[in-house]
């Protein structure tokens, strides 16, 4: 757009100067006409300068833009010729820089100068032979001129509002963004606190259930009986221990980064083989780095459901996890277990099946007896995430 004005103010200039040419060429041998003529170029020139610099008040600006009229036609009525293009600048002016609605008396005003010259030429000099033909081309011309200039102020109209709509739909997107930002911050902070309520619980209850067996011990002086009450505290003190590493573990999976998840992985894998004899096989897509957080933790809340229920019940020595980004984020998790021909979902299945659907997705479960154990899942990914 800036590139058009510039184009219309350098022809505009190039006109100026033809005027100038052409008023010393033919008024050289009349100084006081040509000095007049020159006086009237000079003060549309400065005239138009400080419209376009300083004149922002409507009445000032329509006062300018008659000033400019006026001393064109003036131009018009003496030299013709370049003159009645360079009065139709002004027309511009009118039409496609002014932003409000359009003051019909201005356009009178202009066609009265721009034809006034003419027809005064004709009223005054009886020798003057009207040209029909070229005075129905000049007219013709001049409301060609000025249609044309009412659909460029047409389009340049659309054209605000499509801007205006784009900012508005790249203010919008910006409020969503910080809105899912939020969101995402909401999330992480009731995982954090389900988590340390699960703490809380988990560890309050076998602490209790300590503190009873170690009365009881106290009370009592049957040593086998004692032994089993050491035997069940020893279970409730390893059972607690592994339920707040797990808690703890999630707790600070809940507050990293985005792109923290393939580490998160690896470090479940590495404390799952370090206690048991389980030989795992992981395959990461790097491409799942730009997903959402909440398929994110989908993704590492299947892995580990996953991995529990393959060492809790099914025996397996090994795994093979595939993760893959391919339009939709794939899930395969394979196992050697023992397997089993009819399949009861557990509580941890359904868990999966439930967060998986939340996001839209889908799993299946495929399983028989001594083939081991096979999880397939899908996630869609949303609009509009980077996925680099």
């Amino acid at each position: 757009m800036n590139k058009n004005k510039e184009i219309v103010l350098k022809i505009k200039n190039v006109v100026a100067v033809i005027v100038v040419i052409t008023t010393i060429y033919f008024f050289y041998s009349r100084i006081e006409m040509s000095v007049f003529l020159l006086i009237i170029q000079i003060i549309v020139f400065l005239n138009e300068y400080f419209r376009k610099i300083n004149i922002s008040n409507n009445k000032k600006y329509y006062a300018s833009i008659i000033i400019s009229i006026v001393g064109i036609s003036i131009l018009k009525f003496f030299l013709g010729g370049i003159c009645y293009i360079y009065i139709l600048f002004s027309m511009i002016d009118i039409i496609i820089k002014e932003k409000n609605n359009i003051k019909k008396g201005i356009i009178y005003i202009h066609a009265v100068g721009y034809f006034g010259p003419d027809i005064y030429n004709y009223i005054s000099n009886n020798n003057y032979k009207i040209n029909y033909f070229y005075a129905v081309d000049n007219v013709i011309t001049y409301l060609g001129f000025i249609c044309l200039l009412f659909s460029i102020r047409y389009v340049n109209i659309e054209r605000g509002k499509v801007n205006e709509l784009n900012e508005d739909l790249n203010i919008k997107n910006q409020e969503l963004i910080e809105y899912s930002k939020k969101i995402q911050e909401l999330s992480v902070a009731n995982e954090r606190s389900r988590l340390a309520q699960e703490l809380h619980d988990s560890l309050g209850h076998s602490l209790i259930a300590i503190k009873m067996n170690l009365e009881v011990l106290e009370r009592t002086n049957d040593l086998n009986y004692s032994k089993k009450i050491i035997e069940t505290v020893s279970n409730i003190v390893k059972s607690s221990i592994y339920n707040l590493k797990r808690t703890v573990y999630e707790l600070n999976y809940a507050s990293e980064n985005n792109n923290e998840l393939e580490n998160a992985l690896e470090e479940l894998i590495k404390n799952v083989t370090l206690s048991k004899n389980l030989k795992i096989n992981m395959d990461f897509d790097k491409h799942l780095r730009g997903v959402s957080i909440d398929i994110k933790d989908t993704i590492y809340k299947t892995i580990q459901e996953s991995l529990t229920n393959s060492i809790s019940h099914g025996q397996a020595a090994q795994v093979s996890i595939c993760i893959k980004l391919r339009k939709r984020v794939y899930i395969v998790f394979k196992d050697n277990g023992i397997g089993c021909n009819v399949l009861n979902k557990s509580n941890g299945l359904k868990g999966i099946e439930k967060r998986i659907s939340l996001l839209g997705g889908g799993v299946k479960f495929r399983t028989k007896m001594d083939k081991g154990f096979t999880t397939i899942a899908f996630i869609p990914i949303k609009w509009g995430e980077n996925y680099d």
